[in-house]
């Protein structure tokens, strides 16, 4: 399993705030993050949602309860619905679903009317993207990453707005993941003035991580 899926997410940990708080972690992995705000004591309630059988069991030590069922299993959306979570999370999961706003549309409808969700997405607008399209003439396809040939879906940050706007919610916090390039560290000169300046930045976001509130 690729190493970035089974460590603690700081930057979705980030921004979550509060106490005794029931959350949803749809895919859980090895259940880190919720064993992080069980541990300390910001959630008493971590249920996550997993298909990876080895993270099964791993996460099973760590948090709640497991659901060893893909996020599109209809059944498993409607017994969902209405149970109140405060924080639903999201990380590096809608890109691999065939219909995420399907999915997110219905776990809204479990959110409490404070509740909020945390989501990450790889941004396909990332200079890689244009570096490839235009110059190498083919759509980079790679094992992990930004590219991972299993994603179902590629958003930008207006693809991002719309997703979250359909299933009657808006985004409260955005923070930005920024690479110059998907594979290199550090930024050059002019690249970095640019970042600075706050200038091209889509471009240069390689993942967006937000909290989205109901409206």
């Amino acid at each position: 399993m690729n190493q970035a899926y089974i460590k603690l997410r700081k930057d979705i940990i980030a921004l979550i705030e509060g106490e005794n708080l029931k959350v949803l972690d749809v895919g859980c992995s090895n259940g880190i993050n919720g064993k992080w705000l069980l541990d300390q004591g910001m959630a008493t309630e971590v249920i996550g949602i997993e298909t990876h059988k080895e993270s099964v069991v791993n996460a099973k030590q760590n948090i709640t309860q497991v659901i060893e069922k893909s996020i599109e299993d209809e059944a498993l959306l409607e017994s969902l619905k209405g149970q109140e979570f405060d924080y639903i999370i999201l990380g590096d999961v809608l890109e691999h679903l065939i219909d995420p706003w399907h999915a997110l549309s219905s776990l809204e409808k479990s959110l409490k009317s404070s509740g909020k969700m945390i989501i990450s997405l790889p941004n396909v607008q990332h200079l890689e993207t244009l570096i490839h399209l235009a110059f190498k003439g083919k759509f980079p396809y790679e094992p992990s990453g930004l590219y991972d040939k299993t994603h179902m879906r590629w958003f930008t940050l207006k693809n991002i707005e719309e997703l979250v706007d359909q299933a009657g919610m808006e985004i409260e916090e955005l923070t930005r993941v920024t690479r110059f390039r998907a594979y290199k560290g550090g930024f050059p000169i002019i690249p970095r003035i640019f970042k600075k300046l706050g200038l091209f930045k889509n471009f240069f976001t390689f993942q967006y991580v937000f909290r989205c509130v109901k409206k």
